[in-house]
């Protein structure tokens, strides 16, 4: 409640679900005066995606080889647009360790009579490898 003539000074924060500029109208009803209505403007600076619970890191543990771990994680595109997850598995860690423009030591292994180049198969999967999430969806 407000006394004649009295002012206040009113926060607002505008939650962007894009990454993009964008503008609209704040209405406030006014009880015994006039409506106001002001123009509100902002950008977008983060992904519209989020996922609990975190997946910046996810530790397994210790896993015995004849036992199958599950975990499930619940990812929401809170955007105006379609988004594309894909899953992928760090292939190379000593590039990712040095930084992208450097090259990784060349490293001469002695092969065994019969050793190919062939990568050790995956230690785990996960499934789907991509999914196209819709806006508003998870």
């Amino acid at each position: 409640h407000l006394s004649p003539q009295e002012t206040l000074q009113l926060a607002v924060t505008l939650e962007i679900d894009e990454t993009c500029a964008m503008q609209d109208t704040l209405n406030l009803i006014v009880q015994e005066g006039e409506d106001l209505s002001v123009s509100v403007r902002g950008r977008g600076i983060d992904t519209p995606i989020r996922c609990q619970p975190d997946i910046d890191f996810v530790d397994f543990g210790t896993q015995f080889t004849t036992r199958t771990e599950a975990r499930e994680f619940y990812i929401k595109n809170y955007g105006q647009s379609a988004r594309r997850i894909t899953w992928t598995r760090d292939k190379d860690k000593d590039k990712k360790k040095q930084g992208k423009d450097e090259p990784a030591p060349e490293k001469k292994v002695k092969k065994k009579k019969g050793q190919d180049d062939t990568p050790p198969p995956p230690v785990f999967r996960v499934e789907p490898e991509m999914v196209v999430l819709e806006p508003k969806t998870a």
